[in-house]
């Protein structure tokens, strides 16, 4: 009898470490639509990271709750520098973002990010709704950082 209820609670143990696990720790991400097209596509499976989300650097990719969902996109501007784009170019503190990340089609436009502020684009820009129409995002919001590909 004592092995049954040692098998029951060996099963409880089991089930309470991953739903720890898979809410605490580490979650999976389904892309949905095209606006980070390039990097990663509609239906991709992605494994997020839930923890430590102090250390988001400049061109990470996370997963933001806008309030109706969540979406997939990449840092550009960090807690307290100023993102402008000025003639499709990206630009931090005057200075030109280089490399793809550094265009941003649409109008010309100055965000001043407060200390728990992120600027964030979608890699496809021409087709991203994203820190350009709904401004910056604060930290409460970010969800996890994508940290592998699982699909495809």
């Amino acid at each position: 009898m004592f092995s049954i209820y040692r098998k029951f609670g060996l099963l409880i143990l089991c089930a309470a470490s991953i739903f720890t696990f898979r809410h605490f720790v580490l979650e999976h991400v389904i892309v949905f639509g095209d606006s980070m097209s390039g990097s990663f596509e509609s239906g991709s499976v992605l494994l997020s990271r839930k923890y430590g989300l102090s250390n988001i650097d400049r061109f990470d990719v996370i997963v933001v709750d806008t309030g109706k969902h969540n979406v997939i996109k990449r840092v550009i501007g960090m807690p307290g520098e100023t993102v402008s784009i000025y003639n499709d170019f990206v630009y931090i503190n005057g200075t030109a973002v280089m490399g793809s990340y550094g265009s941003a089609p649409g109008g010309d436009n100055v965000w001043i990010l407060q200390e728990d502020e992120y600027f964030i684009l979608g890699d496809n820009r021409t087709n991203s709704i994203d820190s350009r129409s709904y401004g910056p995002v604060g930290s409460d919001k970010i969800r996890g950082k994508v940290i592998f590909q699982l699909f495809p």
